[in-house]
C-alpha cells in the first residue's frame, strides 16, 4: 500500500490464474505508480496545473475536486501512450479492467484490503 496525503492506495487487484502477460501488465503498472508517487511527480505536475489557474478558482473545496481531475488525467494520457491505444479503445478498455481503474485512481473504496479475481 502507498500512503499519499490523507489517502490510502491499495495495491493492483489481484488475477488468480492470470496470464503471464496479465502479471507482467500489472507489474509495470505498479511499477509505474511507485515511480509517480515516491519520486513525487504526480505532485510536481499538479502544482504545476495548480500554478497556472487564474486566483479567483483557487477556493479549496473546487481545489480537491480539480486535483482529482488533474491526477485522472496525468495517469490517463500516461497510460495510454504507454500502450499505444487510441482513445476509443482505451475507453472500453479503461471501463472493463479493474486493474487499469486501479491505476487511474478509479475505483470503488471496497477492495482496500486488496481485490482478488478469479480468472476464467
Amino acid at each position: 500500500m502507498y500512503k499519499q496525503g490523507p489517502y490510502l492506495l491499495r495495491t493492483a487487484p489481484v488475477v488468480e490464474g492470470a496470464t503471464k502477460d496479465y502479471r507482467d501488465f500489472a507489474d509495470l503498472l505498479e511499477k509505474v505508480n511507485e515511480i509517480l508517487v515516491v519520486t513525487g511527480l504526480e505532485e510536481s505536475l499538479i502544482k504545476v496545473a495548480i500554478r497556472r489557474l487564474p486566483k479567483c478558482t483557487k477556493k479549496k473545496g473546487w481545489l480537491v475536486r480539480f486535483r482529482q481531475v488533474i491526477t485522472f488525467q496525468i495517469r490517463t494520457v500516461l497510460l495510454r501512450k504507454l500502450i499505444g491505444m487510441d482513445y476509443r479503445a482505451f475507453s472500453v478498455t479503461s471501463t472493463d479492467s479493474a486493474l487499469v481503474q486501479w491505476f487511474l485512481r478509479r475505483g470503488t473504496l471496497e477492495g482496500f484490503g486488496g481485490v482478488v479475481i478469479q480468472a476464467v
